[in-house]
């Protein structure tokens, strides 16, 4: 018995031959189950397609509150990045200001030292300080960036400690020598801008390189001078190329001088306070072509002269 099949036959108009074709039952049972599983799977791919753009639509809202956040960490890292480089500046300026505290009232100057992973300096393993510094190290684990950040905080905060130490060492120090601190030369003398340096210079009068032994400060004419601590006026009258000058001793070593002055106002002997007004700027003395109005100030410890500008603090 033969296989069963289907006879398709095709009869042209214009032709006599008749094409006659046989297909297979069992080919079309084949086809049509094909058929039926590719119609199934096609539903099912369609079906998960839909599935999946509808997670991604429901993820969308999710993913913008994560690149919000995100954007909105980077801008705070970079704010606090910009406030550690403020912070590192102003604790320059302020060990800047504490050594020269230190050398005015003849305390040893500390050199602190901090290796590259912010250790050495006073204990500040502190139970509030390490409890933090150990949940953000973990929180951060994965991020070198974080990491970097955590050392900048954690060296910034060790230099605060030991600049806190020292200004408390400081601070007992100067409460026992408020005699000594009212004495030795602290401020400013004059308002004004230097114009001259303290050190090794090319004099204008001579042509060959000279020591300058103090600072000349520009000012309008007749600003006043004032005492920069308290002591007794040794000389006040005119001195050459100084023209008006008046020289102050402060006791414990320090004296000061005040050049060129317009007018002196104390006179030699007379006991003078810290930020008491003893001359007028002038351009008095052989500087008068020179400069213009401006003051020659000048200190002395133990008869040597020192850069005035260490004891210029404020």
């Amino acid at each position: 018995m033969g296989k069963k099949s289907i006879s398709i036959m095709v009869v042209p108009h214009t032709e006599a031959h008749v094409y006659n074709f046989r297909i297979p039952l069992t080919f079309l049972y084949s086809a049509g189950i094909s058929l039926v599983i590719l119609l199934i799977a096609l539903s099912l791919l369609v079906i998960d397609y839909s599935r999946v753009k509808r997670e991604i639509s429901s993820l969308a809202p999710l993913n913008n509150q994560l690149a919000q956040k995100n954007e909105r960490l980077e801008e705070e890292r970079g704010s606090q990045a910009h406030e550690i480089q403020k912070l590192n500046k102003i604790m320059m300026r302020l060990k800047k200001f504490y050594d020269k505290l230190r050398i005015m009232t003849g305390l040893e100057v500390h050199e602190e030292k901090l290796s590259s992973d912010g250790k050495g300096g006073p204990d500040v393993s502190d139970e509030t300080w390490r409890d933090f510094r150990d949940d953000v190290v973990q929180a951060f684990s994965d991020s070198d960036s974080d990491k970097k950040y955590l050392n900048d905080v954690n060296s910034l905060k060790e230099k605060v400690l030991i600049r806190y130490q020292s200004f408390n060492e400081l601070e007992s120090y100067l409460d026992s020598q408020k005699s000594l601190l009212s004495s030795t030369p602290s401020i400013w003398p004059i308002q004004g801008w230097i114009k001259q340096e303290f050190g090794r210079y090319v004099s204008p009068f001579t042509g060959y390189e000279e020591q300058y032994n103090g600072v000349d400060i520009v000012a309008r004419m007749g600003t006043p001078v004032s005492s920069t601590a308290d002591g007794r006026v040794t000389f006040s009258g005119k001195d050459g190329d100084y023209g008006y000058k008046v020289v102050i001793s402060h006791g414990n070593g320090y004296q000061t001088i005040y050049a060129h002055n317009y007018v002196n106002k104390v006179r030699a002997g007379e006991r003078v306070k810290r930020g008491q007004v003893i001359a007028t700027c002038g351009n008095s003395g052989r500087n008068i072509w020179e400069k213009g109005p401006h003051l020659y100030y000048a200190v002395k410890v133990n008869g040597k002269y020192v850069d005035p500008m260490t004891y210029m603090l404020n």
